[in-house]
């Protein structure tokens, strides 16, 4: 359950002056419309906020229960009272890449990404911060070396962070990419987009794997890219 907004009495003010117009028109800014609800504020901030803009945000609420994860870029400031107002506890964060290790600490049942339209396409260039799900193939699995372009691996906090590039050819828009850990498990990696000199490209993957899983940073690796025809090894190689 939460609150029907279209219940509670509301009051339109010409006096918001938006963060857009304020960087372009500083000396001539225009005021915009805001509506303002009869309904008084039952959360309180923790720690000190200057504005719904901060990059984190962390609210409570002991009249309420369940814990929010919320992921939002500038545009969802006007989101945070209204969230913060249904939930125990509320992080608001507009950090990126999104870190999925603050589930676990935050303990939240709900997790939520506001993004403005045009960022969306940043989306494919930073996937969240996550260990790949482990996964298994479900068929023949035939060789088609020579199908990378390139693969790296890089420390990322707690994590492997494993990026490459599959040749176009190996791929389509529906086709996943898995890499198998030294012969044992396979993991799926996030499809990605990335930046060349020439534009960007839509053929890279990234997975993110604890470091307790790679002794020393190098592992053996076999790419494996799944489409309508099945399962193709792609490459076999030592990683480091």
């Amino acid at each position: 359950e939460h609150t029907d907004y279209s219940e509670v009495p509301v009051e339109e003010r010409v006096d918001y002056y938006g963060d857009l117009d304020e960087m372009l028109y500083p000396k001539a800014m225009t005021p915009e419309t805001e509506y303002y609800y009869d309904k008084a504020d039952i959360f309180a901030y923790v720690g000190e906020v200057e504005s719904t803009f901060d990059p984190q945000i962390t609210t409570v609420n002991p009249s309420m229960e369940n814990n929010l994860i919320m992921y939002r870029d500038s545009f969802g400031n006007a989101l945070v009272p209204f969230f913060a107002n249904e939930y125990g506890n509320v992080y608001f964060s507009r950090g990126v890449p999104y870190q999925m290790t603050d589930i676990l600490n935050v303990g939240a049942d709900t997790l939520i990404v506001e993004r403005a339209e045009r960022f969306i396409p940043d989306m494919a260039q930073n996937p969240p911060v996550m260990e790949g799900p482990v996964t298994a193939t479900k068929g023949e699995e035939k060789e088609a070396k020579e199908g990378l372009e390139e693969i790296s691996i890089e420390e990322s906090g707690i994590y492997y962070k494993i990026t490459g590039s599959i040749s176009e050819e190996y791929l389509d828009t529906a086709s996943k990419i898995y890499i198998r850990v030294n012969n044992d498990t396979v993991y799926e990696a996030f499809p990605v987009n990335y930046e060349k000199d020439e534009g960007t490209e839509d053929n890279g993957f990234c997975l993110y794997l604890l470091n307790t899983r790679i002794a020393e940073g190098a592992f053996e690796a076999q790419v494996i890219v799944q489409d309508g025809d099945g399962y193709r090894i792609v490459a076999e190689q030592t990683v480091q």
